[in-house]
């Protein structure tokens, strides 16, 4: 895992993990689309707004993935920051270019 200075990690698989500060500076900041992966009773608790939900554990998980435009820039979220990450590592092996994973999740994040 590779560290920068700004609270972010890079992992192996070139997924970006991020603090959930960093995350909300960047959503307030910049143009972002923001991913939710949470299971459907997780984000009856709520969601980030403007987020986009896709369940990680769904079957058609990957077909709902690949309607995103690949070019874009996401900050991906579950409720701990470990399916964030999977996702992210899923959508970089299929050619998303810019995918940043919460660390710490929903609760950190809200």
């Amino acid at each position: 895992m590779i560290m920068s200075c700004g609270g972010s990690a890079q992992n192996d698989a070139g997924c970006l993990q991020i603090s959930p500060n960093e995350a909300n500076r960047i959503i307030k900041e910049d143009a972002v689309l923001i991913v939710d992966v949470r299971t459907p009773a997780e984000v009856e608790d709520g969601m980030i707004d403007g987020a986009i939900h896709m369940d990680l554990r769904a079957d058609d998980f990957s077909d709902r993935i690949t309607s995103l435009k690949r070019d874009e820039r996401y900050i991906v979220y579950c409720q701990s920051g470990k399916r964030s990450m999977k996702a992210c590592m899923i959508m970089s092996e299929m050619g998303f270019t810019d995918v940043r994973s919460v660390d710490g999740g929903y609760e950190d994040l809200k």
